[in-house]
């Protein structure tokens, strides 16, 4: 009997078609799993709501043939300090900045590629490596430095 016992139970754990179980024992099963999924819904709603709360479908717009300047200006930001010599801006991954400008901004009304920004912020700002770019001089157009104050 214990043999049958054992088999009975391996059987089971292979019926992907529920024939070991009542109709209504297969229909009570379906409606609690329906109404988890509608609850997961709901909260996967709410959560989906509350993450595109700050999306937008505007973004700022830089004139062609000056972006790269535009990116000297960002990688100017991250070199300022402050008076209490804590950096003005940071972040600990360069990626951050690159997610910033694809999301936010458009050249010419067009979307900036990925790839393109992303030689401008290599992994390492003091040891950037040969896959990484520096912006070229004479798209240097802006000096950002401090005020002196007295």
């Amino acid at each position: 009997m214990v043999h049958l016992t054992k088999l009975r139970n391996l059987l089971i754990s292979f019926d992907n078609w529920n024939v070991h179980k009542s109709y209504d024992n297969i229909v009570a099963n379906q409606e609690s799993d329906i109404y988890a999924l509608r609850q997961q819904i709901e909260t996967l709603k709410a959560e989906l709501k509350k993450a595109t709360a700050l999306e937008t479908t505007q973004f700022i717009d830089i004139p062609k043939g000056v972006f790269l300047s535009f990116v000297d200006l960002i990688i100017q930001m991250q070199e300022m300090k402050l008076p209490s010599d804590k950096e003005l801006v940071f972040s600990e991954f360069q990626i951050v900045w690159v997610k910033m400008i694809c999301k936010y901004f458009r050249e010419d009304h067009k979307e900036i590629d990925f790839d393109r920004v992303r030689r401008y912020f290599p992994k390492d700002r003091r040891n950037p490596g040969n896959r990484s770019s520096s912006v070229p001089s004479d798209q240097h157009l802006f000096e950002i430095r401090e005020i002196k104050r007295k």
